[in-house]
């Protein structure tokens, strides 16, 4: 992409409505740049399989979505006490769990040091998904222990990956 350059850009080409009176010129907008600007938006559209249609402004939306058509939503999972509790209900808050296409767990010690990306058989696991709820489990072993054990802290998050309903 082309960043603006025309006369009145700052030094970082970036726009300026200008100031008269300190003589700064505001920044002219030539056909070049707007140009490069909708030739990158054409692209996406054609990536994204969308026909350009000037009575439509959710064009651009649309494409990206297709392109990428899974959401992400993080969630905290609150304060757990793993080394005493083996499992954690967590909320979800989306509208159909249906849709739910992957969990990734990232676990807290109480430290602050992150465990990330545990997924089944790391030692912390997704044992349900319900309409309302992802339950969380623990095996034995690596989150035994006093590093996990802090009920005050929020153990960690849960990147849920889902299709929009």
């Amino acid at each position: 992409m082309h960043k603006i350059d025309s006369d009145g850009a700052t030094d970082e080409n970036e726009f300026t409505d200008g100031d008269p009176a300190s003589g700064i010129v505001a920044t002219a907008v030539w056909a070049k740049w707007l140009n490069t600007v909708q030739r990158e938006l054409l692209a996406i559209l054609t990536a994204g399989g969308v026909t350009p249609d000037d009575a439509d402004d959710g064009q651009v939306l649309q494409a990206l979505r297709a392109l990428w058509p899974l959401r992400c939503k993080i969630i905290e999972i609150g304060a757990w006490n793993m080394d005493q509790y083996s499992n954690k209900w967590v909320d979800h808050g989306l509208p159909d769990h249906t849709k739910i296409r992957e969990v990734v767990v990232m676990i807290q010690a109480d430290n602050g040091e992150l465990l990330p990306g545990l997924r089944q058989g790391d030692g912390c696991y997704i044992h349900r998904i319900t309409e309302t709820a992802i339950y969380i489990n623990k095996t034995d072993g690596y989150f035994n222990g006093s590093f996990v054990d802090d009920p005050a802290i929020n153990r960690g998050w849960l990147t849920l990956f889902y299709e929009e309903a």
